[in-house]
């Protein structure tokens, strides 16, 4: 599935440029800098592990076989197989 470009999502783009007689490490360092002030990182690394939210389909299928587990238990109950216990304080 393909995003149009209204779609897509907004990056901060940061940009770094050599200044007179700068070495490479130094401008290596600022950029570093610049990416730890502007916590782009720290929100991609957020989103990393992010689930997506469960869909109808998914909440009426887990719903059903909930539903048939309490009537296979129910039955058990009225077989006399199992016993509830009582639910609450111990």
């Amino acid at each position: 599935m393909h995003m149009s470009d209204s779609q897509a999502v907004k990056r901060p783009r940061i940009s770094v440029e050599k200044q007179g007689n700068e070495s490479s490490i130094g401008l290596l360092k600022r950029f570093n800098k610049k990416v730890t002030s502007s916590s782009i990182l720290k929100t991609a690394r957020a989103g990393r592990y992010r689930l997506r939210p469960t869909s109808l389909l998914q909440k009426k299928k887990r719903a059903l076989k909930r539903i048939a587990k309490y009537k296979v238990r129910m039955h058990l109950v009225k077989l006399g197989k199992l016993v509830l216990k009582p639910r609450g304080r111990r």
